[in-house]
């Protein structure tokens, strides 16, 4: 195996891996911003709130997310009538799958709390707002973590499918590369190296923390 291939085009091979962790990365803030509200909603009593939420999650969890990705792409644009370069279609797709995939594990957290901390909470009248913050959602938290960090196991993975809509990342620079010089092992074990470094701790995570939670 010739790896000087790798080092020959490390300029392309590093920008395809720049984009695909600014795309990890992205995903997993916005996700993880929308998912948690998202997730809170999900629980609420009024069901002109509950409903659409309700709606909304499982739509996008139901999706797969090639097609998710497509519709952003391709169909967005025609009916909003604007471009979307398909870098933010790929954080746009992924962000709307992360997000439902969270507020889920959000919405089960919390329901897994025992009511009688939230009526805890109102004989010492505190609002719902204040028991959600200080009462529900630290126990919910240390619930929610192991799942939490499996889908940012999965969402680093379902990277690779940016390559789809025709996002230059580390799938696209690698074919690019492997068309030039025929050296498909040798890029394929740099892919796949790649990817074990960005999801691996992720796993070694949850591993520990379900042992340790577990106890």
């Amino acid at each position: 195996m010739d790896w000087h291939v790798i080092i020959d085009n490390w300029p392309l091979l590093s920008k395809g891996v720049w984009v695909t962790v600014e795309i990890f990365v992205y995903t997993l803030v916005l996700g993880t911003a929308l998912g948690i509200p998202l997730g809170v909603l999900r629980n609420s009593k009024i069901a002109a709130v509950r409903l659409p939420v309700f709606g909304i999650i499982e739509v996008f969890r139901g999706l797969p997310v090639p097609i998710t990705l497509f519709f952003v792409f391709f169909a967005a644009p025609y009916v909003l009538h604007i471009d979307i370069p398909s870098k933010i279609a790929a954080v746009s797709g992924l962000t709307l799958w992360c997000m439902s995939e969270i507020a889920e594990v959000v919405r089960g957290a919390l329901q897994s709390i025992p009511k009688g901390q939230t009526e805890a909470g109102k004989a010492h009248a505190l609002t719902y707002f204040q028991i959600l913050v200080w009462i529900l959602l630290p126990q919910a938290f240390r619930r929610m973590l192991p799942p939490l960090i499996g889908i940012y196991n999965r969402l680093a993975k379902s990277t690779t499918l940016a390559a789809l809509i025709g996002v230059r990342d580390l799938i696209t620079a690698g074919q690019i590369v492997i068309e030039r010089t025929m050296a498909s092992l040798e890029i394929y074990l740099f892919i796949i190296a790649v990817f074990f470094i960005l999801c691996y701790p992720f796993s070694i995570a949850s591993f520990y923390l379900e042992k340790k939670l577990s106890r």
